[in-house]
């Protein structure tokens, strides 16, 4: 038995450290400080899920619709997230005018 919460400790002492450091950008308190052009595009994607979910419960939308929309959201996440790999994190300008400009076409067709 003590052999047995031995080896559960140094299991854990091992890999807590390497979960710890693969966790997510976005969970740093200071990442929208550090990264206000990222936070700018992430939370208009997310605002347009909260949006997709209300009008589906509303019943503006179909379940395939509003699954599609929000594919297309994530896609817009999935890009931001590229982008700042390319740059140690950050996006430049002309990438946040791109993101945002690809959020806004999926405004209009939420609001179509």
């Amino acid at each position: 038995m003590n052999k047995q919460i031995i080896l559960t400790t140094a299991f854990a002492l091992f890999l807590i450290p390497a979960f710890a450091s693969a966790a997510p950008a976005e969970s740093n308190p200071d990442f929208a400080f550090q990264h206000p052009a990222r936070t700018q595009v992430v939370y208009r994607v997310e605002r347009i899920k909260w949006i997709v979910d209300q009008r589906q419960q509303a019943g503006d939308f179909t379940r395939h619709q509003a699954d599609a929309l929000k594919a297309e959201a994530d896609g817009i996440h999935a890009e931001e997230k590229f982008f700042a790999t390319r740059h140690g994190g950050r996006i430049t300008a002309t990438e946040q005018k791109r993101l945002n400009w690809e959020v806004d076409q999926l405004f209009r067709q939420i609001n179509a």
